[in-house]
């Protein structure tokens, strides 16, 4: 298994495979819907729950995923991903964060165009917004933190709250 992660409401439970992305129950483990898609990053990396929405990374590409049907919703191209690539969503969802290899790329959720870019000294190896939605927190393969001013990445006119 590469991922499992809760529902925000916590009644469904995400599993991930090389193979699929499963949705269970969580109250009686009945599986609920089973996606046909490859995931690639390991470690809870690269499967993120937003609302009844799930945003994997595959194959040059963050899928999203309606959680209830398994069907597909939008899709943006990110080239290079890797078994480290990392995926993570802000509370509102008006964006999202996808790293690969040393750059953090952060996309619109609604109309798919790239907002921002961050480039590191190495390879990152987990991505995170704070709880106000307002820094973004990256680590690189020597374990050392950085924190970024969301407003400092964002180049496009996007509300963060």
């Amino acid at each position: 298994m590469r991922a499992a992660k809760y529902s925000p409401t916590g009644d469904r439970i995400a599993t991930a495979t090389l193979e699929s992305v499963r949705v269970w129950d969580s109250n009686d483990c009945r599986l609920l819907v089973d996606i046909d898609v490859t995931v690639i990053p390991c470690f809870n990396a690269g499967l993120v729950w937003f609302n009844n929405h799930l945003f994997v990374v595959t194959h040059n590409a963050i899928k999203q995923f309606d959680a209830a049907t398994g069907s597909p919703v939008a899709e943006w191209p990110v080239p290079n991903s890797n078994g480290f690539s990392c995926i993570s969503l802000p509370k509102h969802g008006k964006f999202i964060a996808h790293s690969t290899k040393s750059t953090i790329t952060l996309w619109d959720t609604s109309t798919h165009s790239q907002l921002g870019l961050i480039q590191h000294p190495q390879d990152i190896r987990s991505i995170a917004f704070s709880p106000d939605d307002q820094s973004l927190a990256f680590s690189g393969k020597d374990g050392k933190i950085s924190i970024i001013p969301v407003s400092r990445i964002i180049v496009s006119v996007v509300p963060l709250d």
